[in-house]
């Protein structure tokens, strides 16, 4: 049976006062960038707060903007229209049949501003005012017959819901305290239409199916609610542009994706200007044309006009000895490029292979790493006088505590994305010609590339032979340049340990082929000192133990002081060459209340004992909020909510304890949420839960 890890849940959180909200653009051709403007709004409002928004003009301007506020009075049926209309991105004034929505807004306001012509980078400030009641507003800019839109949000209250499609849970808060509203009521529509209600529940949280609705579908779902005689919309900037209304799109491409050295290319670009839901056409329009090889180097250039159509094509002829590999074709007008590619091939079958061979598959720091590269012909004769390039990178290596475990297929599952090694660094490279045997020897010293020798590492070295005819194949080999002749990892069997309890570190030992090391080693222990953490006067303790024939050791012991705090050990081996093989690791002693001030994150956190679990255990996480007695959403998720409970914690954080049954394995998500100071504050956990029968 296959088992999948959720990795992530499928939900999505949205804060409907908290979002970066931005509004449209100007309605224009962007071949005239210079006439187009752009106004946004990067916040919500609380009523009575001044209202403010953003300006852009791509260059200087003198004419004045006339702008409008405008309410929404329904914006029920204004944003159902616009879902009917399928205006999704790309708010207009039109709806459904040429129905204009601006009937269904009320003129609060009208004024002019004149753009200030020494504006740095075209920014200026449009100060709106005070608005006084909550609502949905629109402000529209008008310059000639030019017209931009921006939305504003002014609220005392703001939603939050989680929707993965099969169901939703939500909630309304006080956008200041947020304290949960409990007399919230919910709408949803579909496509423009009413599709059910749902009201909260006496903690102020609701959840629905989305299939307890009859006529629910998996098109996306528009979430009204009412609380306190506002009404709020799941997310109304939705319905407003985030980017430019409008821009310029192009599809280049070429007759075939490959090509030979010495053939004809033929090109050809289409070219529209997005404006809303429309693409139009733009033509006589001149562009700059560059081709460039693998290589950068440039083998065609020109330019070209757009026809009646919007289209341009061209041609050009490759050289006989044209470079192989990727190839961009660069169209520029107005500084903006536009790219297509194609790629350029001989057309062969590998007809040579390339092996590299180290001298020894371990080594350590100062020794000589000797490799032979090899290339020889499928028909048994060497590749004679071949150029080589020979490139060694190198890559920090370990193992995780839970590698040779029985169930490291789990843990690896789990635990891929949070024990991926560095990246490969490239330390030496060199360039030589094969002999007449099709051999090339490369000699490089151990410790040349100044890098330290604190740690392990695998090192790939990779040759790259190119033949007379230009073709080029790689061969490489791995090596290991390590401190000694085995390595450790560990691990405390948990991550908090209550004062007075038992500690235990896991110990695994094991050669560079992953075969078990049996071995003595010592643990050095250090305490907390005044400030709870570790510092170079701090107590130690030094416990002495040994691995079995399994690699493994589990070190128990009982900390000699009673202090709490940070606690770190260092586990220190010798080799059989009396090379010292070391690695380290921390855990922290103590209650929850005392780490929340030792933590160095401030704001919201989960924190598990562990970082996975068996069926069946029980699951203690602690949870740390930047204020206490705070309103939040706790909830456990994997594809599906599994349950979900509104807290409000007394203090700066609070303990969760749950048995981890069949319905939380392979994994699920701990998610906390809360609405403070107009914030939206959220994170999740991923917990592994492993069921071992």
């Amino acid at each position: 049976m296959k088992v999948k890890l959720i990795k992530e849940i499928f939900l999505l959180i949205i804060i409907f006062i908290t979002t970066l909200f931005f509004g449209g653009s100007t309605r224009l051709q962007l071949l005239e960038e210079n006439n187009n403007f752009y106004i946004s709004n990067n916040s919500s409002y609380a009523p009575g707060d001044i209202v403010k928004l953003n300006l852009y003009t791509y260059a200087e301007i003198s004419e004045k903007f006339q702008l409008k506020l405008l309410k929404i009075n329904d914006p029920v049926t204004f944003f159902s229209l616009l879902d009917q209309n399928y205006s999704h991105y790309s708010f207009d004034i039109w709806g459904k049949d040429n129905v204009l929505l601006l009937k269904y807004t009320s003129l609060i306001k009208q004024w002019e501003i004149k753009p200030d012509k020494k504006a740095q980078y075209g920014y200026n400030e449009i100060n709106v005012g005070k608005i006084e009641k909550p609502g949905i507003y629109i402000v529209q800019a008008i310059r000639e017959d030019k017209v931009g839109y921006c939305a504003i949000v002014v609220t005392n209250l703001s939603m939050v819901y989680k929707n993965n499609q099969k169901e939703i849970l939500a909630y309304i808060a006080d956008a200041k305290t947020g304290q949960f509203n409990k007399s919230a009521k919910f709408d949803f529509l579909q496509n423009g239409k009413l599709i059910g209600s749902r009201r909260a529940d006496k903690d102020g949280v609701m959840y629905v199916k989305l299939t307890d609705f009859e006529s629910a579908d998996n098109s996306i779902i528009q979430l009204f609610g009412y609380a306190d005689d506002e009404i709020l919309l799941s997310d109304p900037y939705f319905y407003f542009n985030q980017g430019q209304n409008e821009y310029l799109t192009a599809y280049i491409y070429t007759q075939q994706p490959v090509y030979r050295p010495a053939q004809e290319i033929n090109f050809k670009a289409i070219f529209r200007n997005k404006a809303g839901n429309e693409y139009q056409n733009i033509p006589e329009q001149k562009f700059s044309i560059t081709v460039k090889s693998s290589k950068d180097k440039e083998v065609y250039s020109g330019e070209a006009t757009t026809n009646e159509f919007g289209t341009l094509s061209g041609s050009f002829f490759l050289d006989e000895d044209a470079d192989l590999g990727y190839y961009s074709i660069i169209l520029k007008k107005d500084e903006q490029a536009y790219y297509g590619s194609f790629s350029v091939e001989e057309y062969k079958k590998p007809e040579f292979k390339v092996n590299v061979v180290t001298d020894r598959k371990q080594y350590s720091r100062g020794d000589k790493l000797t490799a032979t590269v090899t290339a020889d012909y499928y028909f048994g004769s060497p590749v004679k006088n071949a150029d080589v390039q020979v490139s060694i990178y190198k890559q920090y290596f370990w193992r995780p505590w839970w590698y040779w475990s029985e169930w490291s297929w789990f843990y690896g599952g789990f635990k891929s994305d949070r024990y991926i090694s560095s990246q490969k660094e490239l330390i030496f490279q060199e360039s030589g010609t094969l002999n007449e045997d099709g051999k090339y020897e490369l000699s490089y010293k151990i410790g040349s590339d100044n890098s330290d020798n604190s740690g392990d590492y695998q090192y790939s070295i990779v040759a790259q032979v190119t033949d007379a005819s230009r073709r080029a194949i790689n061969g490489f080999t791995e090596a290991f340049v390590t401190r000694g002749s085995f390595t450790i990892s560990t691990s405390p069997e948990k991550w908090f340990f209550k004062q007075g309890s038992e500690v235990k570190l896991k110990v695994n030992t094991s050669d560079f082929s992953d075969k078990p090391v049996q071995t003595d080693f010592r643990v050095i222990v250090y305490y907390p000192g005044d400030s709870r953490y570790v510092n170079k006067t701090s107590y130690t303790d030094t416990i002495w133990a040994k691995t079995n024939v399994a690699g493994s050791a589990v070190v128990k012991f009982f900390p000699k002081r009673d202090v709490t705090g940070y606690f770190s050990y260092t586990i220190i081996a010798f080799d059989e060459k009396e090379r010292e093989i070391e690695t380290s690791s921390s855990f922290y002693v103590g209650d929850v209340d005392n780490y929340y001030y030792q933590r160095t994150n401030a704001g919201l956190e989960i924190i598990t004992d562990k970082e996975a679990y068996e069926k069946g255990d029980s699951l203690i996480a602690y949870v740390f909020i930047p204020d206490p007695d705070q309103e939040l959403l706790l909830s456990y998720e994997t594809d599906k909510i599994l349950s979900y409970k509104k807290l409000k914690p007394v203090k700066n954080s609070f303990e969760i304890r749950e048995e981890l049954t069949e319905k939380f394995s392979p994994s699920f998500n701990i998610s906390i949420s809360f609405i403070k100071d107009r914030m939206l504050y959220q994170t999740t956990k991923l917990i592994g839960v492993l069921a071992k029968d």
